[in-house]
């Protein structure tokens, strides 16, 4: 069965990877914080479908590098990544997807080099197509904050949004983006408690995904254990300074085909001659929302 806890310390954390990995389990979901000093993990297994898969935890800001680099040389590419204010949880599965991993990143304008903003807007640019796969927010609280991004490339031109913000902001805005049809992939608390989140606007079905936040440890453990019921497995986890913890549970990964709607009155003799020069224009063009008229 999947298993999952929460706010273990590096040694039980340790105990619970060699039991979980001789039961041919593998990590989907990995959280950190710190409480009076010391690091505490949770995590999120579920049965191995014949990946390769490696993982480091507790590890510092360089140690991550040589990590990363080490096992890149293999072919193996980012999958899971998670921090403190300074160690590291990290999964890599050996892949071809051809995730990208950008680190360092300072809070700061989108039109400034080397800030989070900057390079999600880049990646965000038509033609790049790339969106968050995971994050890591590390550094002590305020100007020395630094992110750590795991980008991953898609198969269709889809967009996200994403924000930075306090609980019942995040809420507020997950109401406004469910009734635009998105859907949330990444939730990760900072050292304050702010929450960043992304959104996009794929579809993976209906009752495919759930998510939530400010949950307590049992509170999640309990979600997960629904959910996994369900089907679902954690896509994201995070833990907050206090000890709260965001997810987001889905069924797959791959979104569904994208379905061309066209909605509104018809208009005799106009319809047949409009309506395919637009639809022409946004597939030909690669616009966000292509198809979604």
């Amino acid at each position: 069965m999947p298993a999952f806890y929460f706010d273990v310390d590096w040694n039980t954390h340790n105990a619970n990877f060699n039991t979980n990995y001789a039961q041919g389990l593998r990590p989907t979901a990995i959280a950190m914080r710190e409480a009076q000093g010391v690091a505490l993990y949770s995590a999120a297994w579920l049965p191995n479908d014949g990946r390769y898969w490696e993982t480091w935890s507790g590890v510092d800001y360089q140690g991550l590098l040589q990590w990363i680099a080490k096992w890149q040389a293999q072919g193996y590419e980012m999958k899971v990544l998670t921090s403190t204010e300074s160690l590291f949880s990290a999964v890599m599965e050996k892949t071809n997807v051809g995730t990208v991993f950008v680190s360092d990143l300072a809070d700061g304008p989108s039109t400034t080099p080397g800030t989070l903003a900057y390079q999600l807007n880049a990646y965000q640019k038509k033609g790049s197509n790339y969106v968050p796969r995971a994050i890591a927010i590390y550094g002590s609280a305020g100007a020395a904050r630094r992110y750590a991004v795991v980008f991953e490339p898609c198969q269709e031109n889809w967009s996200y949004r994403f924000w930075d913000t306090d609980i019942q902001a995040t809420q507020a805005r997950r109401a406004f983006f469910d009734d635009l049809m998105y859907r949330p992939t990444l939730l990760g608390y900072s050292p304050e408690g702010t929450l960043f989140s992304v959104y996009r606007d794929d579809s993976i079905g209906p009752n495919n995904w759930a998510c939530s936040n400010g949950q307590s440890g049992a509170e999640v453990t309990a979600t997960y254990n629904t959910l996994a019921g369900r089907g679902l497995w954690a896509l994201s986890l995070s833990a907050s300074p206090g000890g709260t913890f965001a997810s987001v549970f889905v069924t797959t990964e791959t979104p569904c085909p994208r379905e061309l709607r066209v909605v509104g009155s018809d208009v005799a003799n106009l319809s047949s001659t409009f309506d395919p020069i637009i639809i022409g224009l946004m597939q030909s063009s690669q616009w966000p929302n292509v198809g979604q008229l």
